[in-house]
């Protein structure tokens, strides 16, 4: 896996952005998820499969790379009434800082809906992930502290 991870390097200007294609893939997902998170939401494939196939205003979008068909990154997202909820998002170790991550969150950015909201979920998150965000625009909401 890692030639083809380092030929993948090479070619990185060649990526699309698709839906994920069940069950098809569901190992590579599932690898990512692994390989990204100390405590992955899904533990197998089936595991994986029934979360998403629950609720159906939840789309999985990956970035591949064409000809290779091999997914590099993915987003789990959730459509509702004026937002979009960014439940899970991972990019493959190997091509990390390649742009793949920043391509997922545009495909889920509206431009013909600017009063609809895209809410990112910061709890438990990474500094290193808030910078992520931060550079893709995104600001973590302050709570309110009550007054006293």
């Amino acid at each position: 896996m890692e030639e083809i991870m380092g030929n993948i390097k090479k070619k990185l200007d060649e990526r699309r952005i698709r839906w994920a294609i069940w069950p098809k893939d569901g190992k590579r997902i599932l690898q990512i998820e692994k390989a990204s998170f100390a405590n992955p939401l899904w533990k197998t494939r089936a595991e994986l499969l029934a979360s998403v196939r629950k609720q159906p205003n939840e789309i999985m979008w990956s970035v591949v790379l064409n000809g290779m068909d091999i997914i590099l990154g993915f987003l789990l997202d959730e459509l509702g009434e004026n937002q979009r909820t960014a439940l899970r998002i991972a990019v493959d170790p190997c091509v990390r800082n390649k742009g793949v991550g920043s391509i997922l969150l545009d495909r889920i950015k509206d431009p013909d809906k600017p009063g609809a909201n895209l809410f990112l979920p910061l709890e438990n998150m990474s500094e290193k992930a808030v910078l992520f965000f931060r550079k893709n625009g995104f600001e973590p909401e302050k709570e309110e502290q009550p007054n006293g």
